[in-house]
């Protein structure tokens, strides 16, 4: 694919997922989002609300539409205006996604699919075109996923990008930081001299610092209503913080006999219509079955093709493999946890793509070209007749 066509693709991209993601949109709303659009609409900034640790822009950037659409004339509620919003942002996450994977496979028809497969996938879609701002921390982590696999990415203008990017991310959602690690070793595994590398990752963490760590800790500060002299002597401050990552409370048993069944049927249900009451017992039905199959092909290929993988890819391989372990874990160990299950094909797909690079190489592009249109025409005719539909309550 040249130069041009691959705007071109791209732009085709995100104006199919805006106008599914905004037309389609769910209009059945939960309390939490009359909330989040009445925090908005005050726009008290002095408030404790108003800067959730969990993700402290959500409602300062809803401010900021909410204030530019009445200046444009936009004649919808704050709710509507979130999700035009929320479904720009995440029709844009689908998009990069697509530029990501074609630049790991150089396939227009394995960058295409896997595309659609994230972006029809059930909690993506849904997500995306509710009112929770988790599509600008999708775009985010999309962006730093960008820069973060360009061959400069260790030059300082790539380097500096990609932390502030994972900034901003982290600063969209406190969840982001299970990415740390992972960028942490893959920085380490790229071919490049230590010194190059060392000071590179010196750079990511000052991006770090300014863009995610100090605009934090001011934000802390101030809602603690602490001298800055007294604040590090302030527990409540730092366990404030340390609960917007859900980890308190946390016991073995509850772990096992309780999370690990939810957990369970969280995840099957990330591809094919998830949503759902809580139950307390593993469910054997169609979106398991699904999720597992998807699961084992990603493994079978990434086995197949290990050597080959790890070979022209290896700090990403293992970024991969090491951001979906946590995701995962992260997700069955903590309380359920919307944004966990929104992102969590993400790194799942990127190893799917690596193995259909390596599959396409070896056997050939046009075998599996229409079981793979299949699986994705299910997945959209499926979720959106079953997932999304129900959602959406006509006046």
């Amino acid at each position: 694919m040249n130069c041009l066509k691959k705007p071109i693709v791209f732009l085709l991209i995100f104006i199919l997922f805006f106008s599914l993601y905004f037309f389609l949109k769910i209009n059945l709303y939960s309390p939490e989002s009359f909330d989040y659009a009445a925090s908005i609409e005050k726009g008290d900034i002095s408030s404790y609300r108003f800067w959730r640790m969990e993700h402290p822009l959500w409602e300062i950037t809803g401010r900021g539409a909410y204030l530019l659409g009445a200046l444009l004339g936009f004649k919808g509620n704050t709710l509507e205006l979130m999700q035009l919003l929320n479904a720009v942002c995440g029709s844009l996450a689908v998009a990069f996604f697509f530029l990501i994977i074609f630049r790991l496979t150089k396939s227009l028809k394995t960058s295409l699919f896997c595309a659609f497969l994230l972006g029809f996938s059930y909690y993506f879609w849904f997500w995306n075109a509710e009112v929770k701002f988790y599509s600008l921390a999708a775009l985010f982590v999309m962006l730093t996923i960008y820069f973060f696999t360009a061959e400069s990415f260790l030059a300082p203008a790539g380097t500096l990008l990609t932390g502030f990017f994972f900034a901003l991310a982290m600063l969209y959602h406190s969840a982001n930081m299970v990415l740390f690690l992972p960028l942490t070793i893959a920085f380490f595994l790229n071919a490049s001299p230590l010194k190059k590398k060392f000071s590179s990752y010196m750079l990511f963490l000052a991006a770090i610092l300014v863009f995610f760590v100090i605009p934090h800790l001011i934000i802390l500060i101030k809602l603690s209503g602490v001298h800055v002299a007294d604040f590090w002597r302030n527990k409540e401050a730092f366990s404030w913080f340390g609960a917007s990552l859900r980890l308190e409370g946390i016991d073995a048993r509850d772990i096992i006999f309780r999370r690990l069944p939810l957990f369970i049927n969280l995840i099957a249900g990330s591809l094919f219509m998830g949503m759902g009451p809580p139950t307390p017992h593993v469910q054997i039905n169609f979106q398991l079955i699904s999720f597992i199959i998807f699961l084992l092909l990603t493994i079978i290929l990434f086995i197949k093709f290990k050597s080959k993988i790890v070979q022209e890819h290896k700090s990403l391989s293992l970024f991969c493999l090491f951001w979906a372990s946590l995701q995962i874990t992260a997700l069955w160990i903590v309380d359920p946890y919307n944004y966990y299950i929104y992102i969590a094909l993400v790194p799942l797909v990127m190893l799917l793509s690596l193995g259909l690079k390596q599959l396409f190489i070896s056997t050939g592009k046009t075998l599996f070209t229409i079981p793979m249109c299949l699986a994705i025409l299910a997945l959209f005719f499926l979720n959106l007749f079953f997932g999304i539909l129900p959602y959406r309550v006509h006046p």
